[in-house]
């Protein structure tokens, strides 16, 4: 993986040996039993280098994030051991920073920093599949989250903090962006957006289910793998998508329409492995507002 993950950085098997320090034929057939291994060919080879398959493409984009996250706890499990300080790693998804709906969850967390000079906070924010993945494999000690997100997971235990309100998003020069408001019968030849969810295997079909509930059909429904990608479409006005208001990151070209209150019930969580919650991880769980929690299966 390291070797697939450094060539696919350079696209260069000469830059990629001398930066692993190996030798470029021993880097070339660590590439190759990776490939065997999977049983797909991720680089196309010419007399000008290596480029991407599109298989191979996908999976750099998926497993690039994942591998750092693998070496950055490594490191702080390091500087752990060495500092004996108490390190709290919270993951939240990218719209964490974006979104005032998470303000109170902010304020929250500096509330908490503030009591807790002793405790480092570590933030990572990412997409929702790697935001699983981090929860399921204990290298988060609490989430912030969409309950959607997260409802299927087992062994999870959640908190609902505060409602997320969900949008049709769509360029500021859309034709459809001056109404009042939306006319759902005009998104039936609209393209939508959306980022994947991994392991909810309907993502695409409970996507669907939702716009036909609001009464139309969208032309297509297409994946791309963060929100970063998918707001860039929506700006440049290749399509629309149900996401939340990305209002604290100065993008004044977006226009959203609230979603219908029947399909408006998203809610912010705090979520956690049943069982091992810490003394500081459930003095930060208090100080959230909130109900009860929430135990999955």
């Amino acid at each position: 993986m390291e070797a697939f993950l450094t060539v696919g950085t350079y696209a260069n098997l000469s830059k990629a040996a001398e930066t692993m320090f190996i030798s470029q034929s021993a880097l070339s057939k660590m590439l190759q039993r990776f490939e065997d291994g999977l049983n797909m060919q991720l680089f196309t080879r010419s007399n000008q280098g290596l480029t991407f398959t599109d298989e191979g493409k996908f999976l750099y984009s998926k497993l690039s994030l994942l591998y750092q996250s693998v070496n950055n706890t490594i490191i702080t499990a390091q500087n752990l051991a060495a500092t004996q300080t108490k390190i709290l790693h919270i993951v939240a998804p990218s719209s964490y920073d974006s979104a005032d709906d998470f303000s109170v969850v902010r304020e929250a967390v500096d509330r908490f920093q503030d009591a807790h000079g002793d405790v480092m906070l570590s933030h990572v924010l990412c997409e929702f599949g790697d935001l699983r993945r981090l929860l399921e494999q204990g290298g988060a000690d609490l989430a912030f989250a969409l309950d959607f997100s997260i409802m299927d997971m087992k062994g999870i235990s959640y908190k609902r903090i505060s409602r997320f309100e969900l949008c049709i998003a769509m360029s500021d020069k859309h034709y459809m962006s001056e109404q009042d408001e939306l006319d759902y019968d005009l998104l039936n030849s609209e393209r939508f957006f959306t980022v994947p969810i991994p392991d909810i295997v309907n993502d695409i079909s409970y996507t669907l289910q939702r716009c036909r509930r609001m009464g139309f059909v969208p032309s297509s429904i297409e994946y791309v793998p963060n929100m970063n990608t998918l707001l860039y479409n929506i700006r440049r006005n290749k399509g629309v998508a149900i996401c939340g208001r990305f209002d604290l990151i100065g993008y004044c070209d977006i226009k959203y329409y609230p979603l219908p209150e029947s399909e408006n019930q998203t809610y912010i969580v705090a979520a956690w492995q049943k069982g091992k919650l810490t003394r500081e991880v459930q003095e930060l769980i208090d100080l959230l507002p909130g109900g009860e929690t929430i135990e999955n299966g």
